[in-house]
Formats: structure tokens, sequence, C-alpha cells
């Protein structure tokens, strides 16, 4: 494998559904060749066949703007709509 996608197809009882790139990562030797933005797009494409009462319109991704992810995603259009990244985990074990 040299290279993994996930999403998930959102829907949200106020807005219209959307798709969420959930992770993405390429193995190193196959980094700046294409793979991530081959693999980003069909995900896209993947969404804009989802149809149903709305149809999904948007893909969103939560990534660090510290990483690469600025210069990843800021080349082919995406918006940049924050600054800050904070995660917030609690165990399941309480």
């Amino acid at each position: 494998m040299i290279g993994i996608c996930s999403g998930m197809h959102y829907h949200h009882p106020d807005k219209p559904p959307q798709m969420w790139v959930n992770e993405l990562g390429v193995a190193s030797l196959w980094r700046r060749r294409g793979v991530a933005t081959g693999l980003v797009r069909a995900l896209a494409d993947l969404g804009r066949t989802l149809v149903g009462p709305k149809l999904c319109a948007e893909i969103r991704v939560l990534a660090d703007p510290a990483n690469r992810a600025e210069g990843f995603y800021g080349r082919p259009g995406w918006r940049n709509e924050g600054r800050r990244l904070v995660m917030f985990t609690h165990a399941l074990d309480d």
C-alpha cells in the first residue's frame, strides 16, 4: 500500500450534506508524485455522486496549518477557514 484516504459522508439536520476527509497519508517514497491529490480527488468525486434530499456540495478537512496541509490544500483552491486546531480526548473507561 502506498497511500490511504478515508472520508465520511456527513448529514446534519440544519446543513446540506458534506464530505469530510477523515485521514490522508502517503508512504514517504511516494510523496510529491500526485498520489495524495488523486486520493482526495477520488473522495471528492465520490461526494459528487452522493445524492439524497439535498446534494453533497462541499468537502472539508480539519488539519494542522503548521504541518504541510496549508500548502497541499491551498494549491488547488481550498479555503482556509481558521487558524487554530485543538483536539480534545476523553478516556472511555470513565
